[in-house]
C-alpha cells in the first residue's frame, strides 16, 4: 500500500513539473486589434446617409490614411455660361463635352436642371472610358436637395465639387458604379480639385 502512495506521490509530482515546465504556451492568446475603418478609395466610399448632410468633395477623396497619386491638370475646359473651368490632365486632349439635362425623382416635388458630361477623346462603345458629369443646381435646387425635398437618385447623393454666386456644381449620385477604364484617373483628377471659379 505504501508502495502504490509512493508512485502516485512521484506520478503527481512529475506531471506538475511538467506542465509549469512546458515549452509551449498553451496560454490564452492576445487578441489581436484589427483597424477597420480606413478608407479605400472607390464608388463604395461615397456616402449614402440622408441628404439632409451633405458632405464636401474633400471628406470624400481627400482619406486620411491612404494616398492618392498626384495628377498634373494641364489643359482647362471653360464654361462662361455657368461661370466655371475645369482642369484636365494632358492624356484628356481633345475631350468632348455633351449637355444634357438631369432629373428629379423619389419625390412628388419634381425638378430639373443641366448637366455637363466630358468625356474622354478615346472612349468608344466598346471601350468605355469613365466620363466626368457634371450636374448644376441654382441655389434653391440645391437648398432643397439639402432638405431632402427631392433627389436624382435612391440609391446615393450628390457630391459637390463648387460653387459661384449663381449656381453648385456637383457629381451626379453613384457616378462611377459602370466600372469603366480609367476610375482611378478620374478620382485622381477629382482629389485635385479640379472645378475653379470662375471660369
Amino acid at each position: 500500500m505504501k508502495k502504490v502512495c509512493r508512485i502516485s506521490f512521484i506520478a503527481i509530482i512529475f506531471y506538475a513539473a511538467l506542465f509549469s515546465c512546458n515549452p509551449y504556451n498553451y496560454s490564452t492568446p492576445k487578441k489581436t486589434r484589427i483597424i477597420t475603418n480606413i478608407p479605400i478609395i472607390n464608388s463604395t466610399n461615397f456616402p449614402t446617409s440622408t441628404i439632409t448632410s451633405m458632405p464636401t468633395l474633400t471628406s470624400t477623396f481627400a482619406p486620411t490614411f491612404t494616398e492618392i497619386p498626384t495628377i498634373n491638370l494641364f489643359i482647362t475646359y471653360h464654361n462662361c455660361q455657368y461661370n466655371f473651368k475645369f482642369h484636365l490632365p494632358e492624356s484628356w486632349v481633345g475631350y468632348s463635352i455633351i449637355k444634357s439635362q438631369w432629373f428629379s425623382c423619389c419625390s412628388n416635388k419634381t425638378s430639373y436642371g443641366p448637366q455637363i458630361t466630358i468625356y474622354h477623346p478615346e472612349t468608344t462603345i466598346q471601350k468605355p472610358i469613365q466620363d466626368i458629369p457634371i450636374v448644376i443646381f441654382t441655389h434653391k435646387q440645391w437648398n432643397s436637395i439639402r432638405k431632402g425635398e427631392y433627389y436624382l437618385s435612391a440609391s446615393g447623393d450628390v457630391i459637390e465639387l463648387g460653387h459661384n454666386d449663381n449656381y453648385y456644381f456637383a457629381l451626379p449620385p453613384n457616378y462611377d458604379e459602370d466600372n469603366s477604364l480609367l476610375i482611378d484617373e478620374v478620382h485622381r483628377i477629382l482629389y485635385a480639385k479640379p472645378l475653379q471659379i470662375p471660369c
